[in-house]
């Protein structure tokens, strides 16, 4: 008779790993691998924390490697995210498209028409800033039927042709001098003044404003203001070379008494080697407009007639800046 082979008798489930009833809330001991998770059997009572899973031991299997390869992208992600949202602007365009050779659209310097857009916002950006600020002159009343021919950068080799066509003319004008030049030109200083012009600092050397501190700012308006004799128009005036202006050197000339006078209309003289260029850059000029232009260019010189005539038939008349904003 075949005898029955004995079966080793299981070893009773600990009381503490038995499985709680339905329903039931009763907490159970988790494996060791699972104590950094807490002390819920279940998944989905689990703390799911990403400190809980950064501290989650190796063990077999996948599963603990995936998590905290997830939990290390997601913080190097969000430190990334973190940096651009502060380095960066909020509002940056998404739509980019580029030359052929890779340039982008939004460069000034290979879009004509985004040029001419941010050279307009800019521009009226800052003119109303100049047109808040106390002490800044950039356009007179409209109201004066009058406007303000401007020359920077004198005297020069054609400073007395611009002084001769000036009074065929019969018109004043208002000349922004360099003190180095004045320097060495006192006789042209005062034929300015002797003509009935007025004369005004545009820098020593012509050195940007924005590039240079208080000391040295106000040295070199203080140079040129001894260069040209002093001026007879009570607060002088100065007009920042290249029309390079921060905030801060506008405060020191400003709280240092001086008038800044900038301009409303700009012919863009220096751009061209046309006389009917310039021409056509004033087209667009009315009552309280300050002109800018430059010495030294004969295209500029052969303009002039034909723009003073052009002011005058449409009923305006030529002074000087310190009687256009003394109305």
């Amino acid at each position: 008779m075949r005898s029955r082979r004995s079966t080793p008798s299981r070893a009773p489930r600990p009381e503490s790993s038995a499985r709680p009833s339905c329903g039931s809330a009763t907490r159970v001991t988790s494996p060791p691998g699972e104590q950094a998770l807490g002390e819920y059997a279940r998944p989905y009572e689990r703390p799911s924390t990403h400190a809980r899973w950064q501290a989650l031991p190796p063990r077999a299997g996948h599963i603990a490697s995936w998590r905290r390869s997830c939990t290390t992208m997601i913080a190097q992600l969000r430190r990334r995210l973190i940096k651009n949202r502060i380095a960066r602007p909020r509002w940056r365009s998404s739509n980019v498209r580029c030359f052929d050779d890779g340039a982008r659209l939004s460069d000034p310097s290979r879009d004509p028409m985004n040029k001419a857009v941010v050279t307009s916002v800019r521009a009226l950006m800052k003119n109303a800033v100049y047109d808040a600020f106390p002490g800044v002159r950039r356009r007179g009343p409209a109201t004066s039927r009058r406007v303000a021919l401007t020359f920077d950068d004198g005297p020069d080799h054609l400073t007395e042709r611009y002084l001769t066509v000036l009074d065929e003319l019969g018109v004043p004008a208002t000349f922004f001098l360099l003190g180095a030049r004045a320097a060495s030109r006192p006789d042209l200083v005062r034929e300015y003044r002797r003509r009935g012009h007025q004369i005004a600092g545009h820098g020593f050397d012509h050195k940007r404003f924005s590039t240079m501190g208080r000391r040295e700012l106000l040295e070199q308006c203080a140079r040129t203001e001894a260069a040209l004799g002093g001026q007879l128009s009570g607060r002088p005036w100065v007009r920042p070379p290249h029309g390079s202006l921060d905030a801060t050197s506008l405060i020191h000339l400003v709280t240092a008494g001086y008038t800044v006078a900038m301009w409303s209309l700009d012919p863009r003289d220096y751009g061209t080697t046309s006389a009917a260029d310039v021409v056509q850059g004033c087209a667009g000029m009315t009552a309280g407009d300050v002109v800018l232009f430059h010495e030294g260019q004969d295209w500029t010189l052969e303009a002039l007639p034909r723009i003073v005539a052009d002011l005058q038939a449409a009923g305006l008349e030529c002074v000087t800046m310190h009687d256009l904003f003394a109305t």
